[in-house]
């Protein structure tokens, strides 16, 4: 893959009130895929990458690297921008796997029988799924997101990776509280040896919310979830990242193993899908493939 490229580069800023532990990332790029990647999973040579817009072959509103089969694109490009996005990452897009993305609270573990669940049409993706996990080294899991959290996760101790799709209903249902759940009672991992990678997503700049819900994030985590509006006869603003965070802190993620790519996906609707700025039908992808056996 190419160089290493910094965020000026390609005219992003991070997002407004974003912690310490945030924009700890990089980008990459091979030809014109361009690609975030976390420090974390880089230092521990797992194999992950989150996408954005460029490089693909979509056109009008999924321009160019729509990554979802289920949003009305030619199914033709979207396998082709599927292969494209592996490939900068040396990865086999024909080992895609993903579910059924619902905003539930339904965490999978994906055997090798359900290797490539979603990869093509004629393979659809596991029903009612936002979170996957798996032992196994051929799935390359998948979570598709447009201001939702991609949530990208590895425990080096089973060893095992997941993926979680956490918008705010999956968030204040406990969907990470589940992921991490079904890693410990299922897999026999560790929470506090995990490591939890937050993706491209709306951030506190930009998620306006009406009272009601920033009273049920603020009771369910704590006040500092909840930021006062931007202007005038506007809603709260909620703190997506933090939330997450709080939730993988309960349940024994360590802080330290935490990262969060800390990007808008709605301060930068040219860069990422965004449905809050755009009502964007496109879908950028987080994925992650347990790395090989040393």
């Amino acid at each position: 893959m190419g160089k290493r490229r910094s965020l000026p580069r390609l005219k992003l800023r991070p997002a407004r009130d974003t912690e310490e532990r945030d924009q700890l990332g990089f980008w990459r790029r091979q030809d014109s895929v361009v690609v975030w990647q976390s420090s974390l999973l880089a230092e521990a040579r797992v194999p992950h990458g989150f996408s954005t817009r460029h490089g693909g072959v979509s056109q009008g509103p999924f321009a160019t690297l729509n990554l979802s089969l289920a949003t009305g694109d030619d199914p033709t490009l979207v396998l082709e921008n599927r292969r494209r996005f592996c490939q900068a990452l040396a990865l086999d897009s024909s080992h895609w796997t993903h579910g059924q993305q619902v905003h539930g609270r339904h965490v999978a573990v994906v055997t090798e029988a359900e290797v490539s669940r979603g990869a093509s049409p004629s393979c659809p993706p596991l029903p009612a799924t936002d979170g996957l996990w798996t032992q196994h080294r051929a799935p390359v899991l998948a979570v598709l997101c447009a201001d939702c959290l991609p949530v990208l996760l590895y425990d080096p101790s089973v060893p095992a990776v997941g993926v979680v799709h956490a918008g705010w209903r999956g968030i204040l249902g406990g969907i990470l509280e589940e992921a991490l759940g079904v890693l410990g009672k299922q897999l026999g991992g560790d929470p506090s040896q995990t490591i939890a990678v937050i993706g491209p997503s709306i951030g506190p700049c930009c998620y306006e919310v009406g009272f009601e819900l920033a009273d049920q994030f603020a009771h369910r985590f704590e006040p500092s979830v909840v930021l006062d509006s931007c202007a005038p006869r506007q809603g709260p603003r909620l703190d997506l990242w933090r939330s997450a965070r709080l939730a993988l802190q309960a349940v024994g993620l360590s802080p330290q193993r935490i990262e969060v790519a800390g990007l808008c996906t709605a301060c930068h609707p040219d860069q990422f899908y965004s449905h809050r700025a755009q009502r964007s039908p496109g879908r950028l992808a987080g994925i992650i493939r347990l790395p090989p056996r040393p």
